[in-house]
């Protein structure tokens, strides 16, 4: 029989957000850390426990009602996986997330976080892979810091206070209100909809996750900076007054119009957007889905410009946008029908031939690619490098499959180290493709800041 762990009970009806990725194929979100020490396994299965009365939703599955709205309820939830392995190699960890990247979770029993440690002598890899509809990059990397913190703690300290979930749709302010409008087109659209009593079960979902990662290859490219070139960068942005976010959007944008030439889906960026400050409740440290992303159009690229004019183009265009309205665009998908959603999903992919999600589809853009570059950047994380005896010294991600995207940059600083992570598909940017973009980007942001070698 499956374990399962006791817990205050827990349950709150899925937004749209959180509900829209529940049958997408590539909906996980993977951090790996490298930490030097050792743990043992009723160690982990304490440190498990305690994150889980912490954090509400690691301790959750999906209930789907009459018209698969879903609700996370937490009865009956077996305990978060967590595997202990010997490390095959000092990359291996890029080979798991490669591989926890497309490994599908079971909503309807839950639940959606999964744990891998691979050991080596006097270190180990931690690896942490969860389902975007419960997290976003940020979140993770609080996990993760809990996770250590217990960890580090041994069995000593006290029960956690659980962070409550807050859902966004529950505590938007009043500026992000899309009007009446958008509100009536929505619900002519669910009224035509619930008509067709159309509904997407569990083995459809994993034949719609076979057959896209049978046509999707991930490829993942990690490095680093040194604190010092971190912070020479940090300078160099501060002079020419945008920030390292716009310089490094622009430093990628430059290298793939080299590389692949300047495209429409080039100019396009979206740039994701962490919504905890906006909201009207404090969330602080929660693990949610608290992000959203904005999609602006950049002028036309010069491939004579520097990266400090292509940087202020971004920062213009993008900070005219940057409103709780246009923020909080996408929550207005709160309002439609979930089968809807889910037809959306299925007919991107071949498996949906209504003509109303067909049409839907095109018209969302979603049929096609999105953007060149997609970007994101948790910034400095002030947690700790130390926890007892455990230092925490490298990490990758959050990492992120996108098929709306070239590539996606992720990016987090800890401890005056920028980490950069690069995941792209083989199948649309090859690997010798992906390692020239880097290079020819990383070459632009050393001259232009000067940083030491």
């Amino acid at each position: 029989m499956t374990k399962t762990i006791s817990e205050a009970p827990f349950s709150r009806r899925m937004t749209g957000t959180e509900r829209r990725f529940l049958r997408m194929p590539n909906a996980n979100v993977v951090l790996a850390l490298r930490v030097d020490g050792a743990v043992a396994h009723d160690a982990l299965a304490g440190a498990l426990s305690w994150v889980r009365q912490r954090h509400p939703l690691l301790g959750v599955r999906v209930q789907l009602g009459a018209q698969s709205e879903g609700r996370f309820v937490s009865d009956n939830v077996p305990a978060i996986p967590a595997e202990k392995r010997p490390r095959a190699s000092e990359d291996e960890w890029i080979a798991v997330i490669k591989q926890e990247l497309a490994r599908p979770f079971s909503p309807e029993c839950g639940p959606l976080v999964r744990l891998l440690v691979l050991e080596a002598p006097a270190a180990f890899d931690l690896i942490v892979t969860a389902h975007h509809a419960i997290c976003d990059g940020r979140s993770l990397v609080y996990l993760a810091r809990d996770l250590l913190d217990r960890l580090g703690a041994g069995k000593d300290g006290a029960p956690p206070t659980p962070l409550r979930p807050v859902g966004i749709a529950e505590a938007m302010p009043a500026s992000a209100s899309g009007g009446f409008l958008p509100r009536l087109i929505i619900g002519l659209l669910n009224w035509r909809w619930r008509r067709k009593t159309i509904a997407f079960d569990q083995d459809q979902a994993l034949t719609l996750h076979g057959r896209f990662w049978s046509a999707n290859t991930p490829e993942v490219e990690h490095w680093a900076l040194t604190p010092a070139q971190a912070e020479a960068l940090a300078t160099a942005c501060r002079k020419e007054q945008v920030s390292v976010n716009e310089a490094l959007y622009a430093a990628f944008l430059q290298a793939v119009g080299e590389v692949r030439g300047v495209s429409d889906s080039l100019r396009t960026v979206l740039v994701p957007i962490d919504l905890r400050d906006r909201l009207t409740q404090d969330v602080g440290h929660a693990v949610g889905h608290y992000a959203s992303a904005i999609k602006a159009v950049l002028p036309a690229l010069s491939p004579d410009a520097s990266i400090w004019q292509t940087a202020r183009d971004v920062r213009k265009t993008v900070r005219e946008k940057l409103t709780d309205r246009q923020a909080f665009a996408a929550q207005r998908i709160d309002a439609v029908s979930p089968s809807l959603m889910d037809a959306i999903v299925f007919a991107k992919h071949g498996l949906c031939d209504d003509p109303m999600a067909l049409r839907l589809l095109k018209r969302s853009g979603l049929d096609r690619r999105l953007t060149g570059v997609l970007l994101s950047n948790l910034g400095r994380m002030d947690i700790p490098q130390t926890y007892g005896s455990l230092e925490l010294h490298d990490l990758i991600g959050p990492v992120v499959y996108s098929d709306g995207a070239d590539l996606v940059l992720e990016v987090v600083t800890l401890a005056g180290v920028m980490h950069l992570t690069l995941s792209f598909g083989e199948t649309t940017l090859s690997r010798k493709a992906a390692q020239d973009i880097r290079v020819k980007a990383m070459t632009r942001l050393a001259e232009a800041a000067g940083w030491p070698e």
